[in-house]
Order: C-alpha cells, then structure tokens, then sequence
C-alpha cells in the first residue's frame, strides 16, 4: 500500500482545524459515553476537561482540543510509517544514518537499502527520502532518530497551537490512535470532504442536551 503523501495530510489538517477552531464544536453524549471508558482518568466538566501528566501536574484543556488530536491522528500514524521505513531500512545503524541524512547526502548504502524496501518503487523511494533530508516540506523540527517526539512539531504547527501546554493535544492524539474503537466514533467528525463539514456545526447545537445525560446537572450516565 502506497505511503500517504505527508503534504496533503498536512493541508487537510489545517483545513479541519480552522472549522473546529473556529465553530468551537462539542462532542455528543454517546461521544463523551465512549471517552470516559477509553480515559478513566479524565474529568468532564461543562466547558472542559482536566487530566494529570505523569508528573501529576494538572491539565486543563477545552473540548477543542480532544476534537483537534482526533484530527491529528491520520497524520500521526503517518509521520510515524514514515519513521519506521527509515529505521527498518537503517537496519542496526539506522540512528547513525538518519541523523545523517538530515545535514548531508544519504550514505549510498542506506539509498540501497531504502529503495530495496520500498521494490525500487521510484515514487516512494522519493516519498521516504524527502522525509528524511527536507523536514521543511512535513514541519520536523528534532530528528526522526528522537521517537518519541520528532511527530510532535509538525501537528502542533498544523493544528495551530503553540502554547507550552498544548503538546498535551498529542498525548491525546498518540491515545486515540491506540483505541481505534473510540477513533471510530470520532471519524464523522473528522472526515476531510468538505461536504462533511457541516457535521462539525451540528455538534454545538447538540452539546448542551447531551450534557443532562452525562452528570453536568446532576445526573449520571
């Protein structure tokens, strides 16, 4: 199966983003049902959600911001096929040779293996090295050989959040991309044709009868 091209997803991202951003949508009650089993450790509350880092410090954050790493999340896994491409071709000197390839040519060897990976497929040998020698055109900032954070410039940037707490938005992105079944539920509003677009209007005017089934006045789901 073809790698999805990093740049579309990008645009596509940046497109949703605004929508959300600018309409400030809510999700549903059976929404909010399948968060709170997927999260036990978020709290709903009318206008937002807290949760705490693994260092216990306390995160508040906007329905919003669920929505927005839902958003993310096809292009997380992206970033993240990417990578592993890299490091599959890299074989045991996979840190050395992609942090390489980051400032200099790639080691010829490394091109060999790259295209012998990817059946000299010509279009995703390019697809694969552009990722790793221009991190301009998918928004990397820190290397590809840094796993467990080189994804989190590039959705940040195409969410449009910049704010020292908002790297939490990939926290939740890289949760939701591990619980399919609560991804699923989130799709509709998520799909990148613009005539889905409406859904995300629908969900405000929703929200506030899905709150009196879900403990916002009083009552428990």
């Amino acid at each position: 199966m073809p790698l999805p091209v990093l740049k579309d997803l990008i645009e596509s991202l940046k497109s949703v983003s605004k929508l959300i951003q600018k309409r400030d949508p809510q999700p549903t009650a059976s929404v909010i049902i399948k968060l709170r089993q997927a999260f036990p450790s978020l709290e709903f509350h009318r206008a937002h959600l807290t949760d705490k880092t693994s260092e216990g410090l306390l995160v508040i954050f906007p329905y919003q911001w669920f929505l927005l790493a839902g958003a993310a999340v096809p292009l997380y896994k992206a970033l993240i096929e990417y990578r592993e491409k890299a490091v599959e071709a890299g074989g045991a000197n996979y840190v050395l040779l992609i942090e390489g390839a980051k400032t200099a040519p790639i080691d010829p060897h490394f091109k060999v293996s790259i295209e012998t990976l990817l059946g000299n497929n010509s279009e995703e040998v390019e697809k694969v090295e552009t990722f790793l020698t221009k991190y301009d055109t998918w928004g990397g900032e820190k290397n590809i050989k840094r796993s467990s954070d080189f994804y989190v410039s590039p959705i940040l940037n195409s969410i449009g959040l910049l704010a020292a707490s908002s790297g939490y938005v990939v926290d939740l992105c890289k949760k939701l991309a591990d619980n399919p079944s609560v991804l699923a539920t989130l799709d509709p509003y998520f799909a990148f044709e613009e005539e889905n677009h409406e859904l995300l209007g629908n969900l405000t005017r929703d929200f506030v009868d899905s709150l009196k089934g879900c403990g916002f006045y009083g009552e428990e789901c």
